[in-house]
C-alpha cells in the first residue's frame, strides 16, 4: 500500500487543474458537459482504451496545453528555488512531475488514437453508397 503513495501523490496533485476549472465553472454559473471517461474491458487484451478502437474514446482538449504550461512553470520555479531557497525545490519538482505525468498520459492516449485511426478505415455511411 505504501508503494502506491508516489502514484497517488503525482496523480492527486496533477488533477488539481481539472478540479480548479470545474470549481471555477460552477462558481461562475457555466454549464459544462460531463465528459465521462469510457470504461473498457482491458484485462484480457492489455490494450489501452484508445488502442481498443472504440468510438467512445475521448479526444484531447485544451487542458493538455494548460497542464504543459503548469509543468514548465513548476520547473522554472524549481530552478529559481535551487538558486535561492533549495528546500522549496522538492515541492516544485513534485508539481512538475505531477503535471508531467498527466501530460504524458494524455499524449500517449492521443498518439494511440491517431495510430488507431490510421490503421482502421472509416465506416462508409449507408446513405453515401452508390446505387447500382
Amino acid at each position: 500500500a505504501l508503494s502506491a503513495f508516489p502514484a497517488l501523490l503525482f496523480i492527486g496533485t496533477g488533477i488539481s487543474l481539472s478540479n480548479s476549472l470545474a470549481v471555477l465553472a460552477a462558481l461562475c454559473g457555466f454549464k459544462l458537459s460531463f465528459r465521462r471517461t469510457p470504461k473498457f474491458a482491458r484485462a484480457a487484451t492489455g490494450e489501452s482504451p484508445a488502442s481498443a478502437g472504440s468510438p467512445y474514446a475521448l479526444a484531447g482538449d485544451a487542458s493538455l496545453l494548460l497542464e504543459l504550461a503548469l509543468m514548465l512553470y513548476a520547473l522554472w520555479g524549481a530552478w529559481l528555488a535551487w538558486h535561492s531557497q533549495r528546500e522549496l525545490c522538492v515541492y516544485m519538482l513534485i508539481y512538475a512531475l505531477s503535471f508531467a505525468t498527466l501530460v504524458g498520459w494524455s499524449l500517449r492516449e492521443q498518439w494511440a488514437l491517431r495510430l488507431n485511426a490510421r490503421r482502421t478505415k472509416p465506416a462508409q455511411n449507408p446513405r453515401q453508397l452508390p446505387l447500382n
